[in-house]
This record gives C-alpha cells, sequence and structure tokens, in this order.
C-alpha cells in the first residue's frame, strides 16, 4: 500500500498527484490548478485591504507551486534516467508542463485586475499593484504601437532577462524556476491589462477588431518568451544538479552539460525569434490604434 504524501502546506495537498501522460489533459489541470491557486493568492491580501498585496499574493502562489515543480524535476530525472525516454522528449513534457503553469498563472491575473475595474475599484487595483506600475512607467498618452522599442533594445533587455533566469535557477533550482514563471506572469498580465485598457479609452474601432489585433499582437511573442525563460531555467536547474552529483570526469555529467548546453542555446534562440515578433507584430498590428 502506497503511504500517502504530505506537504507542509494544506493547500499543496489538494494537488492531484498523478499527471496524464496526455498532453493535452496535462496542459489543461496544470492551467487550471495554477489558474486556482493564482486566484486565492491574490484574494487574501486582497480582502485584507493590503496595499502591494500583489507581492505578497506572489510569494504565496510560488510557495503554494514549489511541489508542482519539484514534481516535474523528478518526473523529467525518472523519464531520462529510468524510463530511458530520450532527453529531448522529456525536456519537451516538462517545458510545456512548466508553460501551462505559467499561463494560467497569467490568465488569473488577468481576470483578477478586469473584476476590479469591472466593479470601480480600479485605484485599489493600483494600489494593489504598486510595484509593476510604477517600474514600467505608465503614460496614458502614449500610442499603444510606441509603446513597442526597437529590436536591438527589446533583444538586450530579454538577454538580460534570460540570464538573471538562469543565474536565478542555478543558484535556487525549482524555487528559482517558481519565482521566474509566477513573477513574469504578474508583471506581464497586469501591465499588458494596463496597457491595452488605456488604449481601449482612446481607440474608435470595434472592440472585436482591437481585441482581435491586441492578441494577435501579443501572444506570439509571449509564448516565445516565456518558453524561452523555462528552458533557460531547465537548463541551469539540470547543470546545477549536475554539478552536484557527478565529477567533470564522469560521463553521466557530460551528457548533463551537454542537454543543459543545447537547452540554453535553443532558449537563446527562441529569445531571438521573440525579440523579432515583439518588435515586428505590434508595430504592424496596432497601428492606428
Amino acid at each position: 500500500m502506497a503511504k500517502k504524501r504530505f506537504s507542509t502546506m494544506m493547500i499543496s495537498e489538494w494537488m492531484t498527484e498523478d499527471l496524464s501522460e496526455h498532453m493535452g489533459h496535462r496542459f489543461g489541470h496544470l492551467l487550471s490548478e495554477s489558474f486556482v491557486l493564482m486566484l486565492i493568492a491574490l484574494l487574501f491580501p486582497f480582502a485584507l485591504g493590503l496595499e502591494q498585496g500583489g507581492m505578497i499574493a506572489l510569494f504565496l502562489v510560488s510557495a503554494s507551486l514549489m511541489r508542482r515543480i519539484q514534481q516535474l524535476l523528478d518526473e523529467n530525472r525518472n523519464n531520462i534516467w529510468v524510463k530511458q525516454r530520450g532527453s529531448w522528449r522529456s525536456n519537451r513534457i516538462s517545458a510545456m508542463s512548466v508553460l501551462a503553469m505559467f499561463i494560467g498563472l497569467f490568465l488569473a491575473n488577468i481576470l483578477f485586475a478586469s473584476v476590479l475595474v469591472a466593479i470601480g475599484a480600479e485605484q485599489r487595483m493600483k494600489h494593489f499593484f504598486d510595484f509593476v506600475l510604477k517600474t514600467e512607467h505608465l503614460h496614458a498618452g502614449q500610442v499603444l504601437s510606441a509603446r513597442f522599442s526597437s529590436f536591438g533594445a527589446i533583444l538586450a533587455n530579454n538577454y538580460i532577462v534570460l540570464l538573471t533566469t538562469y543565474l536565478l535557477a542555478f543558484l535556487y533550482r525549482a524555487f528559482g524556476m517558481v519565482l521566474v514563471i509566477c513573477w513574469n506572469a504578474c508583471v506581464w498580465a497586469v501591465v499588458l491589462f494596463s496597457v491595452f485598457r488605456m488604449a481601449w479609452l482612446h481607440t474608435k474601432v470595434s472592440f472585436f477588431s482591437f481585441f482581435g489585433r491586441a492578441v494577435g499582437a501579443m501572444v506570439p511573442h509571449l509564448l516565445l518568451e516565456a518558453l524561452a525563460y523555462i528552458l533557460a531555467a531547465l537548463a541551469a536547474i539540470f547543470l546545477s544538479q549536475g554539478f552536484s552529483k557527478y565529477e567533470a570526469t564522469d560521463k553521466r555529467f557530460q551528457l548533463v552539460f551537454r542537454a543543459s548546453f543545447w537547452i540554453g542555446l535553443f532558449a537563446c534562440l527562441m529569445v531571438l525569434l521573440a525579440a523579432g515578433a515583439e518588435a515586428l507584430l505590434p508595430a504592424w498590428l496596432l497601428k492606428g490604434m
């Protein structure tokens, strides 16, 4: 009889331990799970009326997702070394699983901000996410397409974020990855919601045209960028664990190093693609909005 696994948090005990082998089912499961956990984390500081409550919510949801992230890392190791499924297939499963969690976190923040504005609590929303809105320097009068910088500026900024992600994951492993996906999901959601809401108040195009063009301009580069950071975090974690477990001359370390190198290189290429999409699509689709 299998022993029940206990967590230090009650909320983690609600998670279903097993994940489906079917990627569609797994994706929906992890997306909905992270969506609910993010909403719960947001509601606590909001109900208490805390300013900068979004920052507190980030730490709450990060703690609640630690067990799931660690499970995915354990699964990855088991798929490669025990089940012999191959590193590319195993890493693809891990990356898509974490991406599903990121999307759930992102959508929860979008929904939360939307509801606050809809009920007339926009000022509370601004105080709640003040740490994001102040650092991004959003200005209501700026043309929407002009908010997106040149290709070079975008690429330089994204590579800095990629390097920071790699270092965080290398030093803090699973916790570093959790912080990266939670922080980016919150910041991107709040900034994009605020930017597009300001644009909507001044645009003359129909809602469906506005929404379609906004999604087309944003989604491609957001997914590419998020996946790049996830891959960088995975590469860093694998290399960090390799240094801890094996000698540099061990054949297993060389396999880990090679896999980490290729995953990291692939992440760099995805950042390049994401920067291209961010420089081209918004300028084209958001013109005149």
